[in-house]
């Protein structure tokens, strides 16, 4: 390569970084290879500088496959709907054997959102170059040779040196987003969630409801009570190995990239605010029981995408698309599985989001925007508050009737139950069931046998109400009619002790 070549090769390189806001996404030095990268509109313009040379055009055909490959693979790392490649060979002299029609774009293989344009310089560079530019959409100026052979060489190094160090600049740029913190909090929490976990087994299991419900899971009647620390405690509990399991992987990889990247301070409040509105969406929506760190390990992911907001190309070139199909994948999974509470994650991610958008970068502060997202927080927690207490839905008045019959208060049950069981069509049967439980607790045996058979007939699989009811007509020594529910029962749950025995007993009886 001539002096004036090399020159040429670092101008137009420098030319595209400095003055056209191209950024450099590799340098080779040993390849002699620059790969520039823009994105306009739509599209990203990938440049590759090359001072390769070739004898005959089957040689650059076989260098443009290679490159095909390295488009495919660096595909992953950038934004654009779709990748126009610009090849420039700075070269004296093209192949022999049909570089011209080269000029028309190569399409690449399976991949039709890619075009491959071809240059080179050569004693037509000027032509070639006005081309590229015209290509990328940009203004061409002709670039000005020193006089000189140790002018030449000396503007080349200074053009090279100021490559480097931009792209060295650059690449500590980047890395420095990753380094504001240490993973202090992430340990931190991973031990007070294993920790409370080993706690709940040693205290009756992190399946029981009983115990869940002792050490603070999120169980709305209590909450309505007062109980809204609940909303707190409950992202430290787990139900089962498998769930503590997967909750503290994500931690674990969440955490550390989010710590890292906001500070310890910030990871501390993001986790926090985003596992509050998480409980609190879940409180709103969702009657069930629930525990767990999913609504902060989702605010985790809020976190990060506000992140993508604020650096979008870094975000896409490190986690991006990667994290979009994890939280794709998540709700979609949420929305299946009726076991997940997927109020909680979606409240979390929005959560965590806003929580971000509040604390905002290290070194960066939009106090506007900050302020803005802390008043959206405050409303979106108020809201859900709101709604939370003021909904009645049947699978929350269950859960209202299980707490009354727990505390003894039978007289309210059956008010509250009054007000519910002809407006709830899908719970009539269990509305029923635990009326007739009060209604025997009061002694009012003839009220709790026609809620029983107005249940059994809702619910003839009901077991525990065909049990009762052949108990209440054995009191009443109408011995068949114990006997055929007592029958029903037995053969419902074979393996109940009590239902197998009142069976045989009445079978004795017969």
């Amino acid at each position: 390569m001539t002096l004036e070549e090399e020159f040429l090769y670092y101008y137009v390189a420098y030319d595209l970084v400095v003055h056209h806001k191209f950024d450099i996404i590799r340098i080779g030095r040993a390849s002699k290879e620059l790969w520039l990268e823009k994105k306009v509109a739509n599209t990203s313009h990938v440049v590759r500088l090359s001072q390769k040379g070739f004898d005959w055009n089957n040689q650059m055909i076989q260098d443009l496959e290679q490159v095909q490959q390295e488009i495919k693979r660096l595909k992953k790392t950038l934004t654009g709907k779709s990748i126009t490649f610009h090849s420039v060979y700075i070269s004296a002299f093209p192949p022999v054997n049909g570089s011209n029609t080269l000029s028309d774009p190569i399409k690449v293989k399976d991949m039709k959102s890619i075009q491959i344009q071809v240059y080179f310089s050569g004693n037509a560079y000027r032509s070639e170059l006005k081309r590229l530019y015209q290509d990328l959409t940009i203004p061409y100026q002709e670039p000005i040779y020193p006089t000189s052979e140790v002018e030449i060489t000396k503007e080349t190094a200074h053009l090279k040196e100021k490559l480097i160090e931009i792209h060295n600049k650059r690449t500590r740029e980047i890395q420095s987003l990753f380094e504001n913190g240490k993973p202090i909090f992430t340990y931190l929490f991973l031990l007070v969630n294993v920790a409370v976990f080993i706690l709940l087994e040693i205290n009756g299991g992190s399946m029981s409801t009983a115990t869940l419900i002792k050490f603070g899971a999120k169980y709305n009647p209590a909450i309505l009570e007062g109980e809204w620390w609940r909303i707190v405690s409950s992202m430290f509990l787990h139900i089962g190995y498998l769930h503590i399991a997967m909750n503290m992987l994500a931690l674990f990889y969440l955490g550390n990239a989010v710590e890292r990247i906001y500070g310890s301070a910030r990871f501390f409040i993001i986790y926090f605010l985003a596992g509050i509105i998480g409980g609190l969406a879940s409180f709103a929506l969702s009657p069930q029981l629930a525990a767990g760190a999913s609504g902060a390990l989702f605010g985790l992911f809020g976190a990060l995408l506000f992140f993508g907001v604020l650096y979008k190309k870094v975000f896409f070139q490190t986690m991006g698309k990667n994290l979009l199909f994890i939280i794709g994948l998540n709700i979609v999974l949420g929305l299946s599985l009726p076991q997940i509470d997927n109020s909680a994650h979606i409240g979390g991610l929005i959560g965590g989001f806003i929580a971000a958008s509040i604390v905002f970068l290290p070194k960066k502060k939009k106090r506007s925007i900050q302020l803005v997202m802390l008043l959206v927080y405050v409303a979106a927690a108020s809201s859900l508050i709101v709604y939370g207490t003021t909904q009645t839905s049947p699978e929350l008045q269950l859960q209202v009737v299980q707490q009354l019959i727990k505390d003894g208060d039978y007289k309210q049950t059956i008010d509250v139950i009054n007000e519910q069981v002809e407006n709830s069509e899908s719970f009539k049967a269990e509305f029923l069931f635990y009326r007739s439980f009060a209604f025997i607790k009061l002694n009012k045996q003839e009220s709790a046998i026609s809620d029983l058979e107005q249940t059994v007939q809702l619910k003839p699989e009901f077991a525990e109400a065909q049990y009762n009811l052949a108990l209440l007509y054995f009191e009443k020594s109408n011995l068949s009619q114990a006997r055929d529910a007592a029958e029903k029962a037995y053969n419902l749950q074979p393996d109940n002790e009590d239902f197998k025995t009142l069976y045989n007993q009445l079978e004795e009886n017969g």
